[in-house]
């Protein structure tokens, strides 16, 4: 990427690659924060921050891509658009960083909002707190589709051929 040159920055230093970890810590913090099982609002509020996060990280791994030159855009946006799951990445991310979308979502009118289940110990399985984001007419839970999101993108990294590097780099962090 030209503008990280010649400064560097532990977040950009392999580029796309540092990106890619980042959004797997951010899947990892909003994973943990699903399944604390707390009432305390607060830590609740936690896992939609996270969530959050982690549409918007996964988001920008494409401009990443695109920035480092690991990938043309053509052919990148060819094989996101193979995948449902980007068009909501999309609409999600956008919509958190920006008040009033100006391109055309899907859905910038996406809700997220929280289910309770008031007998959980009933049912093995169901945690009490539940976030849910209603999107194009449909309920998705926010933590599966965190994992439907990243199962998308190392699908597109491993149609890319770009998977590889990730399990062969060397002398780099990767927590």
């Amino acid at each position: 990427m030209k503008d990280r040159e010649p400064i560097h920055s532990t977040d950009t230093i392999t580029g796309w690659l540092s990106h890619y970890d980042c959004l797997k810590r951010w899947q990892d913090r909003a994973e943990k924060a699903a399944v604390g099982g707390t009432d305390d609002i607060l830590s609740l509020m936690d896992g939609v921050d996270f969530a959050l996060a982690f549409f918007i990280w996964a988001h920008s791994l494409r401009e990443w891509l695109i920035n480092d030159k690991a990938i043309n855009q053509d052919k990148l946006d060819s094989i996101l658009r193979k995948h449902d799951t980007w068009s909501m990445c999309r609409d999600l991310a956008n919509r958190s960083r920006h008040f009033d979308l100006k391109h055309r979502p899907r859905d910038k009118n996406w809700s997220l909002q929280f289910s309770f289940e008031p007998l959980p110990e009933q049912m093995p399985g169901i945690q009490k707190y539940r976030w849910i984001i209603f999107y194009d007419g449909e309920c998705f839970g926010v933590f599966q589709l965190i994992r439907d999101i990243r199962v998308m993108w190392d699908e597109v990294l491993a149609e890319t051929g770009l998977a590889d590097t990730i399990k062969h780099r060397l002398g780099t962090f990767s927590p």
